[in-house]
Parts: structure tokens; C-alpha cells; sequence
């Protein structure tokens, strides 16, 4: 079996495959849904991040895209109950 090097770890594939499996169990999701979704919202993330450095050089510009495009993403994926389970570990660690 063939092993990959990953954070800081090595994993071999067929584990890899295993995991994503129960990662799209947990979800309840498609793998094409959940690419899908996991593409628009690292575009989204990208796109803020741009806005946030050009904010930063020239204060004029986008001023409130950062905070508001952040505080969206955030309402919507409270509502996936896969997260819900995460911020509720979170919240326990604090």
C-alpha cells in the first residue's frame, strides 16, 4: 500500500478513503454536493481576502465586505448540523 505524506503525517491512501467516507457520512452529504459546496466557499473566502488586503493598502475600499462576507458565511454554515457538533466542542474547550 502506497503511504502519502500529509500534515505532518504519514497516511496511507486507503485510510484516506475511509475517512472522506465517514466525513461524507457525518455530512450527509453527496461527494459531488460537498465539492461543490467546498468550492463556493473557499471562492467566497478568497474573494474577502483579496477585498481585505485592498482594503488594507486603501481604506476607502471595502470597507465593510470583510466583516459582513465573513458574518454570512458564518450564519450559513451554523445552520449544517455536522458544524453545529463542531462549535459545540469548541465552545466546551473555551
Amino acid at each position: 500500500m502506497k503511504n502519502i505524506s500529509g500534515f505532518g503525517k504519514k497516511m496511507n491512501i486507503k485510510k484516506l478513503i475511509i475517512e472522506a467516507k465517514e466525513h461524507l457520512h457525518e455530512t450527509e452529504w453527496s461527494y459531488l454536493y460537498h465539492l461543490k459546496h467546498s468550492f463556493i466557499q473557499s471562492n467566497r473566502l478568497l474573494k474577502v481576502a483579496i477585498k481585505s488586503y485592498l482594503h488594507g493598502i486603501f481604506p476607502w475600499m471595502y470597507k465593510s465586505d470583510g466583516p459582513v462576507t465573513i458574518y454570512k458565511i458564518y450564519r450559513e454554515i451554523s445552520k449544517i448540523h455536522h458544524v453545529q457538533k463542531i462549535f459545540k466542542n469548541l465552545d466546551k474547550k473555551d
